[in-house]
């Protein structure tokens, strides 16, 4: 049984990377707004973002709960909102890092949602992400591990595999 959560900036091709890896080893791959957007029952993450902020957190601890105890082996990937009831479902933490400029190519590439591509934009939620990550790491004291996409999705796929394959042994 193994669960790893791998989160990072949105276009950073964590999404893609994890569904290789599921898609390979046969096992389970969600979003965190996958997960949400079914505990909702809404279709899109345009609707989902329209509910109230009380509600979505009352879903999230419910939601992901379910999928924690009911799938043995799993690859969720989010951006690190992440609570103290989330910790203990899983057995390690990754975190995609993406330089601004690489990070700009791969959102030109993904034509799949509408999201800023100026550098300004992207290095603040870059910095956002790093800052979540520390707050988790500080306050839940667990140890992310941090990968570099190399601008290669299976070079990616490869990293969130071995980290995956290691914590099966």
């Amino acid at each position: 049984m193994a669960r790893i959560y791998v989160g990072g900036p949105s276009g950073s091709g964590k999404t893609a990377a994890c569904k290789l890896v599921a898609k390979k080893l046969g096992i389970s791959c969600l979003t965190g707004s996958e997960i949400m957007m079914k505990a909702a029952n809404v279709s899109s993450r345009e609707e989902l973002g329209q509910l109230p902020q009380e509600t979505k957190n009352n879903l999230r601890l419910t939601a992901f709960e379910v999928y924690y105890k009911t799938t043995p082996n799993l690859i969720i990937d989010g951006h690190f909102y992440l609570t103290e009831a989330d910790v203990k479902y899983f057995d390690a933490y990754v975190l995609v890092g993406l330089d601004t400029d690489s990070l700009i190519r791969f959102r030109n590439a993904d034509n799949s949602r509408i999201r800023s591509n100026s550098k300004q934009d992207i290095e603040n939620e870059v910095a956002q992400v790093i800052n979540r990550v520390q707050e988790f790491e500080s306050e839940f004291k667990v140890k992310v591990l941090k990968i570099e996409n190399d601008s290669s999705l299976e070079g990616l796929a490869n990293k969130v595999e071995g980290i995956y394959s290691s914590v099966m042994s």
